[in-house]
């Protein structure tokens, strides 16, 4: 398997790609002539099957971050409506069910909300 260019982002977590991007800037891999999402990628390489009803979700908004903690598979409509700040601040848990509030979130420089306490298990 070739190396996996990213940096990690050593306040966020966020795993940085800096490999080869798209013209609208998404993470990209090529396999031979045929560009293909870093992000779906990065499910593939664990083993994860993306259900074909089901889109990546950044929560820490971060287009170029292809870190599966920061990634949820999500309805496309979950998806939208997760695009407006007021739906994501009144999210009360996190994915694995930590409690979400003004004192156990982090807001990112793009405007995403990450888990204090996920972001503490990672470290």
């Amino acid at each position: 398997m070739t190396a996996w260019p990213v940096e990690v982002d050593p306040v966020f977590g966020c795993e940085v790609w800096t490999g080869r991007v798209s013209d609208n800037g998404r993470p990209i891999v090529w396999r031979g002539r045929h560009p293909l999402s870093a992000i779906r990628e990065a499910f593939t390489r664990a083993g994860i099957e993306i259900p074909a009803e089901r889109v990546p979700d950044h929560l820490c908004r971060n287009i170029l971050c292809v870190s599966l903690r920061h990634l949820e598979l999500v309805t496309k409509d979950e998806n939208e409506r997760r695009k407006a700040m007021k739906y994501r601040l009144a999210r009360k848990r996190c994915a694995r069910g930590h409690a979400l509030n003004e004192m156990t979130r982090i807001v990112t420089p793009n405007m995403g909300l990450l888990c204090r306490q996920c972001r503490k298990e990672e470290t």
